[in-house]
């Protein structure tokens, strides 16, 4: 068991350097802003809100991510003022305007409060791996009762470690 742990760790680790180096040559300089935390934090909730083990469910939580607050930008303050007149905002109250016009002020408010309903309502994520939908919803009290005297024994995990 210790032997596939390192050895899927080594391969996250060649696939990551690998995507490093091709990301380093293409881009010709590296600065490390570019690698902020709230692209850490991003990336992680992709996963999180697409599905942990399910790729179509990353790609659907990454395209959900990305997408969802361009699409709204632009609709906010390009598309309905074009349609409806430059106008279209003045009757709305001031907070309205201000939330709908800065909406990059607001989106990591909305972020959040998304990736809560989803924890809520869904934590398997969108398209959830089918083993762990079958974790979540399919364990009865026994059996996570076992798991988790499994997990924690520290005599099973030195004997792994020793094998």
């Amino acid at each position: 068991m210790a032997q596939v742990k390192l050895l899927s760790f080594m391969l996250g680790s060649l696939f990551a350097g690998f995507s490093g180096s091709i990301f380093a040559g293409l881009q010709a300089f590296v600065n490390p802003v570019t690698f902020g935390f709230m692209i850490s934090v991003i990336v992680v909730s992709m996963v999180v809100l697409g599905g942990m083990g399910s790729i179509p469910g990353v790609i659907v939580g990454a395209i959900a991510l990305d997408s969802l607050p361009e699409i709204i930008r632009h609709t906010f303050s390009d598309w309905l003022p074009a349609v409806f007149g430059e106008g279209f905002y003045s009757s709305w109250p001031q907070q309205l305007q201000d939330f709908f016009l800065n909406f990059d002020t607001y989106r990591m408010l909305i972020f959040g409060g998304l990736l809560v309903a989803v924890m809520i309502f869904r934590p398997e994520g969108i398209i959830p791996n089918s083993y762990r939908r079958k974790e979540l919803h399919d364990m009865d009290s026994h059996t996570v009762e076992e798991a988790s005297m499994v997990m924690f024994d520290l005599e099973q995990g030195r004997e792994e470690l020793n094998s």
